[in-house]
């Protein structure tokens, strides 16, 4: 059992400098971002969710997001 909490240790330490050293080299982590007209579309329909009938689910669907 302790073996595995070392190799645990192992695989967290590497992970963590592999993804220092993409950043440092510019590399985007995460999601890609969404364009700013389906963000601005989809918060028009929650807003007006009261109005338009449609539920969270529905406006991830008809956006995209």
């Amino acid at each position: 059992m302790a073996i595995s909490f070392v190799t645990l240790d192992i695989i967290v330490e590497r992970t963590s400098e592999d993804r220092e050293r993409a950043k440092s080299r510019g590399k985007h982590m995460g999601r890609p971002s969404q364009p700013r007209k389906n963000i601005e579309e989809a918060l028009l329909r929650y807003n007006s969710r009261n109005t338009n009938g449609l539920n969270v689910k529905d406006i991830v669907k008809l956006t995209g997001l």
